[in-house]
This record gives C-alpha cells, sequence and structure tokens, in this order.
C-alpha cells in the first residue's frame, strides 16, 4: 500500500521506519503527497526535520479491534514489521479517539455479532466518523445482513452478504486476478493482478459491482 515513489526509496535506504513513513503516505491527500515529495525531493529522510508535516504521519493513532473473533495479534506484528505501532482494544473511548480503526474478524457471523454486542461495539462501530478498515469477518459484519447464520450486521453497507453458488467451487480458494475500484486503498496496485484469496461468500457493492468476503 505504498506509493512506487516510496518503494523505489525504501530499496535504497535501509532505515527502520522508513516503510511505515510509506505506508502512512498513502493516508495522505494528493496535494499533501505533491507538496512533500517535492520539498524533500524524495528523500523521506528529511520528513525527520518537516513540521506540520512530521505530525500527520508520526502521531497517528491506530487501534485494532479486539471482541475474541479474530487473530487479532498477526494484524498487529504486520503492522509493527512495518513500523507501525497499533494497539489492541475493546475499550469504546480508545476506539472513538483512535484516526484509523482496523476491523477484523474471524470465524462465524452469528456468535460474532454476539461479541460485538457484549461489548457494545455493533453501537460504536456503525458511529465512527474516521476511517475502519474491515478484514475478512469484519468487512462481513460491516454490511446489511448475512446469510450466514441469517445474521443482521451493522448496516453500515446496504448491502446483503450471500453465500457463492452451487455453480462455482466452495470456498474459492487460490489465485484469482482482482479488478478493483482504483481508489487510495489500492494505490500502486496493477489491475488485474493476482491476489490468494479464501473465499465462501460474497456482495454485491453499493454501485452494483460484486465483491468478495
Amino acid at each position: 500500500l505504498y506509493s512506487s515513489a516510496a518503494s523505489d526509496v525504501y530499496k535504497r535506504q535501509t532505515d527502520s521506519d522508513l516503510l511505515a513513513r510509506a505506508i502512512l503516505w498513502s493516508g495522505a491527500t494528493p496535494s499533501a503527497k505533491n507538496e512533500i515529495f517535492n520539498i524533500t525531493n524524495g528523500d523521506f529522510f528529511r520528513w525527520r526535520h518537516m513540521c506540520p508535516y512530521r505530525a500527520q504521519f508520526y502521531n497517528m493513532k491506530v487501534v485494532i479491534v479486539d471482541y475474541n473473533a479474530g487473530n487479532v495479534k498477526s494484524i498487529q506484528f504486520a503492522l509493527q514489521r512495518l513500523g507501525v505501532d497499533a494497539q489492541i482494544t475493546y475499550d469504546n473511548e480508545t476506539i472513538s479517539k483512535a484516526d484509523k480503526v482496523i476491523f477484523p474478524g474471524q470465524g462465524e457471523a452469528a456468535s460474532a455479532m454476539e461479541k460485538l454486542k457484549s461489548k457494545g461495539l455493533d453501537l460504536l462501530i456503525p458511529q465512527l466518523k474516521q476511517p475502519v478498515l474491515g478484514i475478512c469477518l469484519g468487512m462481513q459484519l460491516m454490511c446489511k445482513e448475512t446469510e450466514e447464520g441469517n445474521t443482521r450486521g451493522l448496516d453500515i453497507i446496504p448491502v446483503k452478504v450471500t453465500r457463492f453458488p452451487d455453480t462455482v467451487k466452495v470456498p474459492q480458494m487460490g489465485w484469482n486476478t482482482v479488478n478493483h475500484s482504483k481508489k487510495i486503498l489500492f494505490e500502486g496496485i496493477s489491475q488485474d493482478c493476482y491476489m490468494y484469496l479464501c473465499l465462501l461468500y460474497t456482495s454485491p457493492s453499493p454501485r452494483d459491482r460484486t465483491r468478495s468476503r
């Protein structure tokens, strides 16, 4: 999730927090990226001496939602390897004050929703205003409902999640080409690239383009 320019710099340098800056770079606005890149001349080491940009990229608070329904430590370790210090928590106040929220999930939808409700997260997550990244079951629960256990979701995304039809292999497991929306999340990732996926369910997007979970 970093730009080709950031990737080129990373290959030339070995600073431990360089990739973290490249990752957080993906969250900047296009105008901010241009200004930062022009000022630093592509040298991320000069970011240490830049204000107010330094606060934007170094003091960002990232939380991983913990509701006993996912391997949250693997996500935290992955972020640590990138230099991003993320906190694992189910505390409503901590999550509300975060700059970025990661909502993972693993397991079965109905039981996961019960775990969310037990911590009051079913009420909190739909009210969050900051960016929220749903991963796997977390993304599924952000939808209105899912066929898995006939479960009512958080209704953040007004679509129904359905199981893949019997006309295709289920689960869909292996390498597949991915046609994406070209939004900031996919910056630097080519169209129709190959990704390894393990999918049981799918849903139409609000724009009627199919997305898999």
